[in-house]
């Protein structure tokens, strides 16, 4: 699909893996979801991609391993027969949201004064100020407008990290303007 943060916004649920992109586009919507993370993805980065939301009262995770249609067919049940339950669920979506990201990230690449490259330590700092969904959220923006090119993906190994693990995926980014 072209235009899933449209399909987002209509939904009255969201079932999705919790890729970091997708994360993102649900907190700024605001609605309720159930997220999946693929359990294949690097260091388990999903799980942590789903962490904000599950905790603010979001979102509900369930693990790949312990998919299965009897239960996820009761999550959706719940959820879609309490209104007000996936009201207060859009709500803490809505609480953990950053619409202002890209604005956030651009003005914290001008206080480091790096000009016009975004690299691991600005990630980092950006991460640890705003949130993965919330750094996602601004490179996707900044990708889509063609402000922003991609410009390599870093090794894991050099990635900084985050309560022990790296925090994935980080990029180097250069305005396409330069």
């Amino acid at each position: 699909f072209h235009d899933v943060p449209a399909r987002m916004s209509e939904a009255q649920l969201v079932i999705s893996r919790a890729g970091a992109s997708s994360v993102a586009d649900i907190s700024v919507i605001g609605r309720p979801s159930i997220l999946i993370p693929l359990a294949i993805a690097t260091d388990d980065h999903q799980t942590a991609n789903a962490e904000g939301l599950t905790q603010a009262g979001a979102a509900i995770r369930i693990p790949e391993s312990a998919l299965e249609v009897d239960s996820l067919s009761e999550q959706i049940a719940t959820i879609l027969s309490q209104p007000d339950g996936a009201a207060q669920m859009a709500q803490a979506a809505l609480s953990v949201g950053r619409p202002d990201a890209t604005e956030a990230l651009a003005a914290l690449t001008a206080a480091f004064g790096l000009g016009s490259v975004i690299g691991p330590a600005l990630a980092a700092a950006f991460v640890e100020r705003i949130g993965i969904a919330g750094f996602m959220f601004a490179v996707s923006a900044l990708v889509a407008s063609g402000a922003v090119a991609i410009r390599a993906f870093l090794p894991e190994r050099t990635a900084p990290k985050r309560q022990g693990r790296p925090i994935n995926p980080f990029v180097q980014f250069k305005f396409a303007a330069d």
